[in-house]
């Protein structure tokens, strides 16, 4: 991961088999967060081997394909860990009132 790149922001890491063609399902997930998390997470897709598919925070695994009995993951699945990514971001920021 390129935590140097990203300090401080949680990093959510998708790593996926290439040849196994999970590039799409990878895609799919890093879209979903991307597009509910933006630039507040770094976000990193890593081609593996194995077949696997797994979703890592901060290096825990939060999705494992394989220990899903290769089952890729549903809405539920990426409710969850939009649940987890969630926690590890810091508060919101109050506005002040003005005046």
């Amino acid at each position: 991961m390129q935590e140097s790149l990203e300090k401080g922001k949680p990093q959510v890491e998708v790593r996926y088999c290439l040849g196994c063609g999970y590039f799409p399902q990878a895609a799919w997930i890093a879209t979903e967060f991307w597009s509910e998390f933006s630039g507040n997470v770094g976000l990193t897709l890593t081609p593996v081997e194995g077949g696997r598919l797994e979703v890592l925070l901060d290096g825990a695994v939060l999705f494992d394909r394989l220990a899903q009995n290769g089952a890729f993951p549903n809405w539920n699945d990426l409710r969850v860990m939009r649940r987890a990514i969630r926690k590890k971001l810091p508060a919101p920021k109050l506005l002040q009132p003005v005046g």
